[in-house]
Parts: C-alpha cells; sequence; structure tokens
C-alpha cells in the first residue's frame, strides 16, 4: 500500500477511520516505522494482522491516539516533534509543533481521551529515561498544558491505554515491570506485581480485554500477550511483528441507545410507559446528549417518572405534548443511565399499528451523532418500537404477573394504569392483586372511553427460571475456553462468576461470557440476578488434563503434494520457547521461537537459507514452556524424503 505525504493544515481531510475497533500499531525499525493494522478477540486473540506500509523513511511515528470527533489517527514524530494527522487512506498530515511542549524530552507514550480532543503524553529524560512531565495538547489548537507526574518513585511509562468499560487509563511501566493505573498525573505503581515482560505498547479491545505487545529483558518488542488488569498478569499468545519502541492506539468503544414501549397493545384512554436507556462503553460518560422522539399524535406525554441526569437536564418540550425533547442529557459508562416516561392515549385515537423511535444527538463523530433508538425486545438493532390502539372488542393485554423467588405468590397487575377505577374477580379495587393459588383472573378497568375486561393467567406450574452451565468439563491444561449459559430468564439484571481456584483467570466477572484459562481443576460458579431481585445460581467443575506431552513425527516429505509436508512440534498446550533443527554436521538449517505446538505457522517447510537440504536425517532441539509454568528440553531426529 503507497501512502502520501502531505504538509500544511489547510487540506480538505476525508477518507475517516471507522470505529470498528481495529488496533493500529507502529514500530520503529531500522529504516523508519511500520505501521499496521490488527484485529482481536477475547476468545481467539489476535486474529488478523495486515501491514499498511514499510520502510517509511520519512517519520518515526509514536504517541498513536485514535480521535472519535473526526475519526483519525494522531500521532507524535519522534524527532521533529510534529503532531501527526492520519486518515484510513494512510495520507499523513503534519499540523506543526504544539505550542508549549517541552522538545528537551522524549515522547513514546500517548493516549487521546475518550472524548476525542486532548492528547494526553509522556515526555522523558532522554538520558536517565524516566519521565518528567504529563502534556495534554488539544489537537484542534495546538496547545500544550504540562501537568505534574506524580508516584511514589521514578517511572518510565511506555504506553497507555484506555479501558472502554470502566474508563480507566491504564500504563506499563518499564522501570519496575508492573502495570499502573494513570488518573489526573497520579500515578499509581504498587497496586500490580512486578513481571519479567516489558511492554512498548498497550491496547484494548470492545469487551476489555487488554493486551500488549513485549518480551522479556531487553530487545524488540514482537510478543503479544493478553494482560489481566486486575490482577496484573500477562499470558503470551502469539508472535507480533519486529521492531522497537512500538506504539497502539484503537477505538474499543460502542454506544448503545435502548428504547422499551411496554404494554405494546393499547386501548383509546390506555396509558404505555417508554424506557430510553444507554449501554455505554464508551471510556467516559458522555455529556450534552438530546434525546428528541415525537410520539405519534394520538399520545400525550403525562409525566416523566425518571430521569437519572434531572439535575442537568433541560426540558424543551414533554407533558402535555406529543414531543420528549430532553437537552443536557449525560450518560454514565455502564447502563446506570435512564429516562422513563409515561404517554396516554386520547380518547379519539384511530385504532392501528404504529412505529416509534427516537433519536440520540450530539455524540462524537465515530460514535453516530445523530443515533436512532434499538427496540431492546428484539434482536434486529436499530429497529423502531411498535404500538397497536385497538379500537373496539376486548384486547388480548399481555398478562403482567411478577412471581416471587419461590414461587409461592403472584403479584397481578392492571395494564392500563391511569383508569378511572378498577374493580377484580374478588371485589377489590386496587390496581395489583396478590394471589396464591393457580387460575384465571379478571379485572375491570373503567376509563373515559368505557370499561374493559382483561383475564390474567396464573399458573404455578410453569417453567421456573433457571440458569444451567451444562456437565462437568474436561479442559487442557493453560487453554483458552468459554462456557455456554443457559436460561430462560428473558430480563437479566446481573452476572457474578467467580472461581474456586485462586490462580484462575478470568477476563471479567460480571459480564455474560467470560473467557477461563486454568492451571488447576477448579470449581465455577454463576449468579443471575432477574430484575425483581431474584438470584439463580449454578456451578460446573472443570477438570484440567495436565498431561505434559509434546512429540514430533519422525519422518516428512516435503514434495507439495499437501500430505505430510511441514515438520512441526505437535502435542498438548505448550509455548515453544525454541525450535532448531541441524543437519548431519551440525549446521543449523532452521530456527522458530515463541510458537505453540500443533501451529503450522511454526514448521520447517524443508528450506533452508542456501539450497533445499537433501534427503537424509536431521537432529531437531527444542524447549517447551508448560501452563504451569515448567520447562522440558526435547531432542530427537527426522528423516526427510524428497
Amino acid at each position: 500500500m503507497a501512502w502520501s505525504v502531505v504538509f500544511g493544515t489547510g487540506t480538505t481531510f476525508g477518507q475517516e477511520i471507522e470505529c470498528d475497533h481495529s488496533i493500529y500499531l507502529s514500530t520503529h525499525i531500522s529504516t523508519g516505522t511500520s505501521l499496521y493494522r490488527l484485529t482481536a478477540d477475547s476468545v481467539r486473540g489476535i486474529t488478523s494482522i495486515e501491514e499498511l506500509f514499510t520502510n517509511n523513511t520519512d517519520y518515526r511515528i509514536g504517541c498513536l491516539g485514535y480521535s472519535v470527533v473526526d475519526k483519525m489517527i494522531y500521532a507524535l514524530e519522534f524527532d521533529t516533534y510534529e503532531l501527526l494527522r492520519i486518515n484510513a487512506a494512510g495520507e499523513i498530515v503534519s499540523l506543526g509543533v504544539p505550542n508549549g511542549i517541552d522538545q528537551d524530552l522524549e515522547y513514546y507514550s500517548g493516549s487521546i481521551f475518550p472524548g476525542g480532543r486532548d492528547f494526553l503524553m509522556i515526555g522523558q529524560n532522554k538520558d536517565r529515561r524516566e519521565d518528567k512531565a504529563f502534556y495534554s495538547v488539544d489537537i484542534f489548537d495546538m496547545r500544550a498544558t504540562p501537568l505534574a507526574i506524580i508516584s511514589d518513585g521514578a517511572v518510565n511509562i511506555q504506553d497507555m491505554a484506555r479501558d472502554p468499560i470502566n474508563g480507566l487509563l491504564y500504563g506499563f511501566d518499564n522501570k519496575q515491570g508492573t502495570l499502573v493505573d494513570v488518573v489526573n498525573g497520579q500515578v499509581s505503581n504498587f497496586l500490580y506485581p512486578s513481571v519479567g515482560e516489558r511492554f512498548t505498547s498497550l491496547f484494548f479491545d470492545k469487551s476489555g480485554q487488554l493486551y500488549g505487545l513485549g518480551e522479556r529483558g531487553e530487545g524488540s518488542s514482537r510478543k503479544f500477550y493478553e494482560i489481566n488488569h486486575v490482577t496484573g498478569e500477562p499470558t503470551y499468545i502469539q508472535d507480533g511483528p519486529q521492531g522497537n519502541d512500538s506504539d497502539a492506539c484503537s477505538c474499543p468503544y460502542t454506544f448503545r441507545f435502548l428504547r422499551r414501549v411496554t404494554p405494546q397493545k393499547v386501548i383509546p384512554c390506555g396509558e404505555v410507559t417508554i424506557e430510553y436507556s444507554f449501554e455505554n462503553t464508551s471510556g467516559s460518560a458522555r455529556t450534552n446528549l438530546r434525546i428528541f422522539d415525537e410520539l405519534p399524535p394520538e399520545f400525550e406525554i403525562t409525566e416523566i417518572v425518571e430521569n437519572t441526569n434531572a439535575f442537568n437536564t433541560r426540558i424543551m418540550s414533554g407533558v402535555g405534548t406529543n414531543v420528549l425533547d430532553l437537552t443536557r442529557m449525560e450518560a454514565l459508562l455502564g447502563t446506570k443511565s435512564r429516562v422513563v416516561i409515561k404517554a396516554k392515549v386520547r380518547p379519539d385515537a384511530v385504532g392501528g399499528l404504529y412505529p416509534t423511535q427516537a433519536v440520540l444527538e450530539n455524540l462524537p463523530y465515530a460514535l453516530n451523532p445523530e443515533l436512532e433508538s434499538d427496540n431492546i425486545g428484539t434482536s434486529q438493532p436499530g429497529d423502531p418500537n411498535l404500538i397497536e390502539i385497538v379500537e373496539e372488542g376486548f384486547p388480548d393485554f399481555e398478562d403482567i404477573v411478577a412471581y416471587d423467588c419461590d414461587n409461592s405468590t403472584a403479584i397481578l397487575e392492571v395494564p392500563i394504569k391511569n383508569a378511572n377505577a378498577y374493580l377484580w374477580n374478588d371485589g377489590s379495587d386496587n390496581d395489583s392483586l396478590v394471589v396464591f393459588q393457580s387460575g384465571m383472573y379478571w379485572v375491570d378497568m373503567i376509563t373515559d372511553c368505557g370499561t374493559v375486561r382483561d383475564t390474567i393467567l396464573v399458573d404455578f406450574e410453569r417453567a421456573l427460571p433457571f440458569v444451567s452451565l451444562g456437565e462437568d468439563q474436561l479442559r487442557g491444561q493453560g487453554e483458552r475456553f468459554t462456557l455456554d449459559l443457559s436460561t430462560n430468564i428473558s430480563n437479566v439484571a446481573s452476572y457474578s462468576w467467580a472461581a474456586a481456584e485462586v490462580d484462575a483467570t478470568l477476563s471479567c466477572l460480571d459480564c455474560p461470557m467470560p473467557v477461563f484459562q486454568l492451571t488447576e481443576p477448579t470449581l465455577i460458579e454463576v449468579s443471575v440476578v432477574d430484575e425483581q431481585g431474584c438470584t439463580y445460581t449454578d456451578e460446573i467443575w472443570i477438570d484440567v488434563d495436565k498431561t505434559k506431552l509434546v512429540v514430533a513425527p519422525s519422518v516428512f516429505s516435503p514434495n507439495g503434494d499437501g500430505v505430510n509436508d511441514l515438520f512441526y512440534l505437535r502435542g498438548t498446550n505448550a509455548t515453544i520457547e525454541v525450535f532448531r533443527i541441524f543437519d548431519r554436521w551440525g549446521g543449523m538449517v532452521f530456527e522458530a521461537r515463541q510458537g505453540t505446538v500443533n501451529e503450522e505457522d511454526h514448521a520447517w517447510s524443508g528450506d533452508q537459507s542456501t539450497n533445499a537440504p537433501l534427503s537424509g536425517v536431521y537432529l531437531w532441539h527444542a524447549t517447551v514452556l508448560y501452563p504451569d509454568g515448567s520447562r522440558e528440553k526435547l531432542a530427537g531426529t527426522v528423516s526427510l524424503l524428497r
């Protein structure tokens, strides 16, 4: 891919880089900079590596950051201190040197805040390689503001990455060999253990899994690791690109605007409840948002029942109209923010099926500045809610029954909440009824439009809520796996996972499907809480196969027939630290490092740097590392047949 270089700030800049959760990685090589696009999956690791350009002698690019405001990558030129902007076509614009940046320092680490405007960089002394100051650079007006570094001791943070789930900024201190938290210049470098690896790049995927590019000891960074950002422990997953002083950035952010309407079938003078909620995993709270929802003329908003951001919200339109217009809204990280309203169907409403959908405005460009609401009741993304107004007859309302956790009591709710009066079959006149026996119950609802009767079925013999993890399993030591959680609970409020073995690694504790990695047998438990606060649990025993078996075939035939063309080690889950093959005179004809067994990417194809080896017997040596930390040296012979 050819990359062009464009200087100046007056250039019209298009071809945005979409927030598709790709990772961009730069490495310094002897002839300049290499840039890669990666994709990552929390189960399969790094799933693709695409090299975008090589041997770029014009720039040494570092401090990568992605801006959600204009969907561009920003970077700092290592030697000239110019701020660079890179688009999807590979065009580079130099924006000049930020005003106020200290050019006596060197800058390796950078990260753009989730707001998309402020570029945080760390400057270090050139001689001692110790961080001296943070600089916050406004990428649009090019002003650099210094921030003091506060830590218990000298640090050397080579890269930073922000968790899209909780918004925390993580770095890796190469001086102490530990993961660190970075908050407003305060570096907490005592929370995590020191490890042998040294990382020059950090990045997250959209599920909140942290990755690092580095290796043990000094040298080029060319190994990918998963890093548990709870314990700080790294796990090697595969080799990465060769190069020094790497840097990475990504857009792991997602934002969903959800809308729920209940009930979905109403009569004139009936009432619906509309709930607007946010799933914000975009690294920070989103402010100054606007919810605009124009309901059909048949509806009138009667009440704003709940607004978690009521203190700041400005109501432009609401009660007494069919238009909800809320400005200055805020969506916190997670799912804590919501708005709930009630709307009444007018007495003269015309029956029919009405699609309704709201719009959320003022999100950053990469997250969609005009995001349409998604019907939470369907699996189709971005679809509207459907409300049916029934004019004649007795509509078949959805039964609203809340069973208690032990299935001994049920609370029946009327589907029309704003009726003038109610009459249950037992003579009571409340808007709910508590019952203890199965059977058919009815309620009359008297409204300005007449009287409507609804029947509600109570069945204490129904299928009870459950969660199941299935049968006990056998997994390989160090194998990465997920568990299939089965449940009939439609509205899950929360998940909670726990493993009895302290060395068990979980990618998350409160998500629907964490990734596990075990070195010892353990009992895994999940607790699921529904909207009523009832908790349902299940557990599964995971046995661990600790068999340490690595073998190699005794013969292979690299003749291109697709059968036994490659020679590589096979067996249980193990890392190959080094794999060498020698001819009968002791000359090394092949070497591979940091692979895994059963991987053809680390296989010998029968070639060597000069001529194709002759048929004959070759000696191989290997050192393998098992998941429990033990090493084994192996050796053998292989016959090459042409």
